[in-house]
């Protein structure tokens, strides 16, 4: 086990804005510009773009999303202009071929590096999608939502009012204002004649409404049986359970001292632990040591774990500062 005795300062806290999104750079921002940062805290983007917006989850990607005046670009974390400032908004997506998601003309479209269109700008809207890359995304075009691929085939017509993605075989979807099922290649599985689908765990069947009654109904679009009550209440619901922060408290002699350490040694587990003080925030090593002093107004170590560094804010004037911190052995 690795040992922490405590930190030192690794980028300075002075930044308006401090994002972690790929192993190597930091986007920060300052007077209002955005840069990019390696951890030497040099420069290696210029602060003189308006916004630069984050991949995560999509870290392995080489290059962002920028904006300069109105409109935007892509650059690589070197600071080169792969594609030129002219879209009006732009979005990366590592998870569908690394296209990029444009809009030209308030419609929207999906570009490659090399500018070249691979799904025209023609769409009204593209949603953020669950689905594996194979299913493609779901668009709305004239007002109804199909499903196209990456490579610019569709696979859901534009038929429908709503598509909710509902697991890697099935869709629920509206067309005329009532509820259907349908598989991944468009095939009805429920006709949409019905005022909700929804899943029955507790029976692992589908339930549909009609006439404010529900119905158990197989994959064959066959009703089986009726529910008696309302499907959702057999739903069950995910209990989050939250670890209350570990606090400290000022001992007699004026140390800093933590509550019920002793209890709180089997909780640590190994892992360097945020706890707080007079609402100020530190870090504790695996041993329940005080490595970080309670000095800032967040700390957020696990999220931004890379390299054993840590970010951390401080708060003048009700303004937040960024910076980063690393620990040491």
């Amino acid at each position: 086990m690795t040992l922490y005795t405590g930190m030192e300062e690794l980028i300075p806290i002075e930044f308006e804005h401090l994002y972690l999104p790929a192993k190597h750079y930091i986007i920060a921002g300052k007077n209002n510009k955005f840069g990019v940062l390696n951890y030497n805290n040099e420069v290696i983007v210029p602060f003189e773009y308006e916004h630069i917006l984050m991949n995560i989850p999509n870290t392995s990607l080489e290059y962002m999303v920028a904006r300069k005046g109105e409109k935007y670009g892509v650059i690589s974390y070197k600071g080169e202009v792969l594609l030129p400032f002219i879209y009006e908004e732009a979005h990366t997506e590592e998870d569908f071929d690394n296209l990029i998601l444009v809009k030209v003309d308030n419609k929207w479209g999906y570009i490659n590096l090399k500018q070249e269109e691979v799904i025209p700008p023609i769409y009204d809207e593209f949603f953020e999608s669950l689905f594996p890359k194979e299913h493609g995304r779901i668009a709305t075009k004239n007002g109804k939502q199909g499903i196209i691929s990456a490579e610019n085939k569709v696979i859901i017509p534009f038929e429908y009012e709503e598509i909710q993605f509902y697991s890697d075989k099935y869709l629920v979807v509206k067309k005329n204002n009532k509820w259907g099922l349908i598989d991944k290649i468009g095939e009805v599985v429920i006709p949409a004649k019905y005022d909700a689908v929804k899943y029955h765990p507790k029976a692992s069947t589908f339930v549909v409404k009609q006439n404010e009654k529900w119905f158990h109904i197989n994959q064959n679009g066959e009703v089986k049986s009726a529910v008696t009550t309302d499907d959702s209440s057999n739903q069950k619901t995910a209990k989050v359970s939250y670890s209350p922060v570990i606090k400290a408290y000022l001992s007699r002699t004026g140390k800093i001292k933590i509550s019920l350490l002793d209890k709180l040694k089997s909780r640590l587990k190994n892992q360097v632990q945020v706890f707080s003080f007079n609402n100020r925030y530190g870090l504790l090593n695996q041993k329940g040591q005080i490595i970080v002093q309670p000095n800032y107004a967040a700390i957020t170590y696990k999220h931004y774990l890379l390299h054993d560094i840590a970010r951390v804010i401080i708060r003048e004037n009700g303004k937040d500062k960024y910076g980063l911190i690393r620990l040491i052995k």
